[in-house]
């Protein structure tokens, strides 16, 4: 009976370890392309990498439900405010469009024009490239 509450909390903390060293999707290695796709459908139309000419341009693929790659994204964007030589284009590949707006406003990106939500029919053929950063 002595022993019932700290082997309680013993098996909590166990079970709160093994559900917070969970890999997420960003930090999984993959045999993802290494560059990002010239082009990017999104809910607008289509960008295209070419017209950004020989600046240097990362491409933040993320999910609104992988916290890690939304970190990732954030952490782009403000090096590349930082940085007047890299252009930082944000794109979610999720499902719910609606929740990756509702991000996007959290994370203070709404207004970023170069956050983009990827077009529907595009979303599975842009999830090859995984979740996380490219560069070109």
């Amino acid at each position: 009976m002595k022993y019932r509450t700290p082997f309680s909390i013993f098996l909590a903390a166990l079970v709160i370890l093994l559900i917070s060293s969970r890999d997420s999707y960003a930090s999984k290695l993959h045999n993802y392309p290494a560059r990002p796709p010239q082009s990017i459908e999104h809910a607008l139309g289509t960008l295209n990498l070419d017209e950004f000419g020989s600046r240097n341009v990362s491409v933040t693929f993320w999910n609104s439900d992988d916290a890690a790659s939304r970190l990732e994204n954030i952490k782009e964007t403000a090096r590349a405010k930082a940085d007047p030589n890299l252009t930082h284009i944000g794109v979610n590949v999720g499902d719910r469009p609606d929740l990756a707006m509702a991000y996007l406003r959290r994370d203070a990106l709404a207004s970023d024009s170069l956050q983009l939500i990827a077009a529907p029919k595009a979303t599975q053929g842009l999830r090859k490239y995984g979740l996380g950063t490219l560069y070109r």
